[in-house]
């Protein structure tokens, strides 16, 4: 576990990093009783043709950490997606940390909206992103 004074890198997604990003989406899809589903999931061959931005937190050489935004109707207007943080990195400020750096990064792009979407059983998420701004518009059900 990562105390406070030990150093996580926030810095833009690379090849190299697809294993320990799909570990993360894994871990945290399967902490709600969720699946990799490969339709859905797709994105995670290629996060970084999938995505105009796309980052992760790295502590230790790994992979604790990631969002991406999808840029719509010609930038003006963004995705907030693959939001995902490790268990024991929680609560230490860098979910909100990794959330600003995509929100400034759209912004300084021109997006003037970013939409997102979570699960309802994502409670510490939804508390994250309504602190931030982010209002609730409605729900959606997926169907595989």
């Amino acid at each position: 576990m990562a105390g406070p004074a030990e150093y996580v890198e926030i810095r833009p997604y690379k090849p190299t990093d697809r294993t320990g990003f799909a570990h993360l989406v894994a871990t945290v899809l399967a902490e709600y009783g969720l699946k990799i589903d490969p339709i859905l999931e797709a994105d995670l061959e290629h996060p970084d043709t999938s995505y105009q931005g796309v980052w992760v937190a790295v502590h230790n050489d790994r992979v604790i950490g990631s969002v991406a935004i999808r840029l719509l109707d010609g930038g003006t207007a963004a995705e907030l997606k693959r939001m995902y943080l490790q268990p024991e990195h929680r609560g230490r400020g860098l979910g909100r940390t990794l959330l600003n750096h995509a929100i400034h990064w759209a912004k300084d792009r021109g997006c003037r909206s970013i939409a997102l979407d979570t699960s309802t059983a994502m409670t510490a998420a939804q508390r994250l992103y309504e602190s931030a701004g982010f209002a609730r518009i409605g729900t959606r059900t997926e169907e595989p």
